[in-house]
């Protein structure tokens, strides 16, 4: 009886062990699948904040502005996602600062009916806007690079789970029809 106990008690440790590294793992992927997502909604935001900047059409305001809402949303995500790791939350927060600092676009800011706030030519406004996803694309590929090493860790952590559980279970096995042939010789 005490060692069915134990093994109840143990198999129970180690399924949780292993919950935990899968979980850990899924967490992962989702990480690395929203900073996809933002980096295609990025380039959505800067292609159309781009396109109205040497337009001036309200068609691109308005896309600009729904994939800003899109990066938005991502964002949270990834602060949702790694808010217990102190690494992503410092690179989500100067991604906060680039994407607010180069890909920021007020309408109400330009004057003189001026898409282009500056009077710079369009080749300059094309540069900035490349340098500007430049910076982001380095930053959340380093994310990226963080993520799937912790994923490699996690993996290997859950792999090893999964096989101290199997060993447990069958030495506890092993044991308990030991413990049972001696009771009944």
């Amino acid at each position: 009886l005490i060692a069915l106990v134990v093994m109840s008690w143990l198999v129970h440790r180690t399924t949780g062990q292993f919950q935990d590294s899968y979980y850990q793992v899924a967490r992962t992927y989702k990480v690395l699948n929203v900073i996809q997502r933002t980096q295609l909604h990025l380039l959505d935001a800067e292609t159309e904040r781009r396109g109205y900047l040497l337009t001036g059409g309200e068609e691109y305001l308005n896309a600009y502005g729904r994939a800003m809402s899109f990066v938005r949303n991502d964002i949270d995500r990834l602060m949702e996602l790694g808010r217990t790791k102190p690494e992503q939350q410092t690179n989500i927060a100067n991604l906060q600062v680039l994407i607010s600092k180069k890909l920021g676009l007020d309408p109400e800011r330009l004057t003189g009916g001026k898409t282009n706030q500056h009077g710079a030519p369009p080749i300059t406004l094309t540069d900035e806007s490349k340098e500007a996803m430049d910076q982001i694309g380095r930053l959340l590929f380093r994310m990226g690079q963080e993520e799937e090493y912790a994923l490699g860790q996690n993996q290997q952590r859950a792999e090893a789970n999964a096989m101290s559980g199997q060993i447990t279970s069958a030495v506890l096995i092993g044991a308990v029809a030991m413990v049972l042939m001696l009771i009944i010789i």
